[in-house]
Formats: structure tokens, C-alpha cells, sequence
């Protein structure tokens, strides 16, 4: 397989991580470009610090997970809570995925339409941008030039209000699970945060929740995902690692 570019595209830092994590450093290990691309600021991810304390903690967070997948990281910095879809923000996203040239978009899930709009415009967003981004003559003010290929896009598993029923792939991180776990533990504000939100370790859930599909594709650890199967994103091959 040619070597890939890869953009995943997480609402607020953490997202990526916690969703597909392993298999972003999956696709590093093989050789191909990947990008992380966080669209909020995380300003609204504390019950004690200012926003611009968190923002800055957040983003150097961000930054060591990515390094430790190996993936390139490029925040939008938009406000929590103040993702819409309007002509705006999709300018911006048509540019993010002009100046990444993706063969591969993974987003977040069809799952989250009840949880908040940072996550399910975000989806709804890249997914327009994708196909606007190939297109001449936008009444926009872009940076870059139209791209030349519509990528394949996957959505990763939804982790707060349940998981994907019906996955359509499943990708084996067994080899990449520790740095999985390593990038998540670096959002250490965001860990103690979903601590004292939801009563719950993170980073024991998704790790429970690696193992679990990990036995259902006969892994130790997997990710999950459903594709976006329509034309045209579909290829005659997997794309996935």
C-alpha cells in the first residue's frame, strides 16, 4: 500500500486519544503521515482553574500525547461549547483538510448525536469539508487549493454514553497499547476531571473497553470503528492498519 496520510479530527483534547489512539500509532509504525487535529481549546474542562490556566495546560497536554503517538498536532482553538455549522467554521475545516490532504479522516461517531454539539457538529463539519474541500470556486476565503481525492472516513467508538453497536472494522493494538495508555495518561487535567464529573478512571474504561474488543475480533486489544460507506469513499481495499 502507498503510504498514507491520516487526519483524525477530536472535538476537545483527550478525544483523539481515548478514541484511536492505538490505531493512529499503529499507522505511524507502518510509515504513514499522521495528524491530529483538536477543534476546541478545552477552556470549559475544569472545575477550578481559569480558562486561560486549563487552555495552556491543555494544550501542552495535547502536545506530549501526540508526540508519543507521532502524530503532527494542529489545534483549531475554537471555544468549548461554540462549535456550529455555519459558514465560518466550515471555511476553517475546508482548510484544515486542504492543508492536510487526507486519504483517511477518523471522527467522531453517529453515537454522540445526543451528547453535545461540540462532538456531533465536529462529525458533521469534517464530513462537508471533505467533499467541499475537492471543489473550485467557493464563495470562501481559503488558504489552500482544492484537493484531489475524497478520503475514506471511519468513526471510532462513542466512550461516553456507549459504545458502537455494530462495528464494521476492527483494528488489533495489542502492539500498540501502551502508547495508547501513555498518550491518554498525558491529559492528566482532563483524567481528574472525568473523575470528579462522572465518578469514573478513564483510563481503566478504555482499557476495559480495548480488551472487550479485543475479544470480540479474537485480539488481546482492538479498536473499533464504523465506516462512512458511501460513495465516494468506498476503496477497493483496506485502508485501516
Amino acid at each position: 500500500m502507498k503510504r498514507l496520510t491520516v487526519l483524525a479530527v477530536g472535538a476537545h483534547p483527550d478525544d483523539i486519544e481515548i478514541g484511536c489512539a492505538g490505531t493512529l500509532a499503529r499507522y505511524v509504525q507502518e510509515g504513514h503521515k499522521v495528524y491530529i487535529s483538536i477543534v476546541c481549546r478545552g477552556n470549559a474542562g475544569t472545575k477550578h482553574l481559569s480558562a486561560g490556566e486549563i487552555v495552556k495546560i491543555r494544550a501542552d497536554e495535547a502536545k506530549k500525547a501526540a508526540q508519543i503517538i507521532g502524530a503532527e498536532l494542529i489545534m483549531l482553538g475554537f471555544g468549548d461549547g461554540e462549535v456550529f455549522h455555519n459558514k465560518e467554521y466550515l471555511t476553517v475545516f475546508i482548510d484544515l483538510v486542504r492543508k492536510t490532504r487526507p486519504d483517511v479522516i477518523i471522527t467522531h461517531p453517529p453515537e454522540e448525536e445526543n451528547f453535545h454539539n461540540d462532538h456531533f457538529i465536529t462529525r458533521q463539519l469534517i464530513i462537508d469539508a471533505s467533499i467541499w474541500a475537492t471543489h473550485k470556486n467557493l464563495d470562501m476565503k481559503t488558504k489552500y487549493p482544492p484537493t484531489e481525492v475524497i478520503p475514506s472516513l471511519f468513526f471510532f467508538d462513542q466512550y461516553v454514553s456507549g459504545f458502537a453497536k455494530r462495528p464494521t472494522h476492527y483494528v488489533d493494538i495489542t502492539s500498540t497499547m501502551d502508547i495508547k495508555k501513555r498518550a491518554l495518561l498525558e491529559h492528566k487535567s482532563q483524567m481528574e476531571f472525568l473523575k470528579e464529573l462522572f465518578k469514573m478512571d478513564f483510563s481503566e474504561y478504555v482499557e476495559l473497553i480495548a480488551r472487550l474488543r479485543g475479544l470480540q475480533c479474537g485480539v488481546q486489544y482492538a479498536e473499533a470503528f464504523c465506516q462512512l460507506s458511501e460513495y465516494p469513499r468506498i476503496r477497493p481495499y483496506r485502508i485501516l492498519p
